[in-house]
């Protein structure tokens, strides 16, 4: 900013005319780059700290050119079509189709290059935020598609393709992470693993090992065991205790799951949660979360 005002202070008439030509030019493609930044602000602020949530007119200017490139009846539009989801939700939040019609083609370009740069840096951001997956989950096409599949795509560091409850995964040891910390501090070596479906499905499963502790399992379970097997036993965990002993972020990503959505309604226990008991040693709880729910749990955001 200082930079500016010092050049506001500058006499142009004693500059040389090639001077004049040069600096002309600088300022036209400062011009030019603010100007597409101040068309990408609606989105940049999600970037701010002070950021909470989108005005509602911005996700419904998102969710109508969403719709529009289902049948694009423009050349920008045809080109928006060909860019990765992100870029394509950047301008959506900022531009109608009136405004990318009108644009000046070197005012679009730049647009276009900064909204494909911001994706990268905005990318985790965006694709996890609430607002923004329940605008494209509203919309018609294919873009749904090609969102979920983007989210699926950032996840990355998977050490291997194991099988887990009869689906490939990929597996995730995590000791750190923004979400799901009651479970991380619960395990009795600090870490769990997530194990994310390498097929597009609903649920994802996150493992933890507990130590072996009798007023554990029957809190979180409601069963009592005199006598255990050495060969161990599954049990099912309370629906009400799972907030109270795992965590409410915990409780909310469950009952997003196709799993909990199966369970019956009258039945106390849900399939989410599962606890293998071995006797005098450990107990390996299963639990189960809403696929992006656990994507965003890997990708600590």
């Amino acid at each position: 900013m200082d930079t500016l005002i010092t050049l506001s202070q500058v006499d142009s008439q004693t500059l040389t005319a090639s001077d004049r030509r040069i600096g002309l030019g600088i300022l036209r493609d400062f011009t030019r780059r603010a100007e597409a930044s101040d068309v990408l602000a609606p989105a940049l602020v999600v970037q701010e700290s002070g950021f909470r949530k989108f005005e509602w007119a911005t996700t419904n200017r998102l969710a109508l050119l969403i719709n529009a490139l289902n049948e694009p009846d423009d050349d920008r539009l045809h080109t928006l079509c060909d860019q990765d989801p992100l870029v394509v939700i950047i301008c959506g939040l900022c531009l109608n189709k009136k405004k990318i019609r009108r644009m000046s083609q070197d005012l679009w370009d730049e647009v276009l290059r900064q909204a494909q740069t911001a994706s990268k840096r905005l990318g985790p951001k965006l694709l996890h935020q609430t607002q923004i997956n329940e605008t494209v989950k509203g919309t018609g096409g294919n873009f749904k598609q090609r969102f979920d599949q983007i989210k699926r795509d950032v996840v990355t560091g998977s050490i291997s393709h194991i099988m887990m409850h009869g689906l490939f995964c990929h597996c995730f040891p995590m000791s750190d992470a923004l979400k799901f910390r009651g479970l991380i501090n619960l395990a009795f070596n600090r870490t769990v693993t997530a194990y994310l479906p390498a097929i597009e499905v609903r649920d994802a499963c996150i493992r933890l090992t507990v130590l072996f502790n009798q007023e554990f399992i029957t809190k979180l379970t409601g069963v009592v065991i005199e006598f255990y097997e050495t060969a161990g036993c599954v049990l099912k965990a309370l629906k009400e205790e799972v907030a109270p002993i795992l965590g409410d972020d915990v409780l909310q990503a469950s009952q997003k799951t196709q799993m909990w959505m199966e369970d019956p309604k009258d039945e106390p226990t849900t399939q989410c949660v599962t606890c293998n008991v071995i006797a005098g040693q450990v107990i390996v709880l299963d639990v189960f979360v809403e696929m992006q729910e656990c994507i965003a749990f890997v990708n600590r955001t």
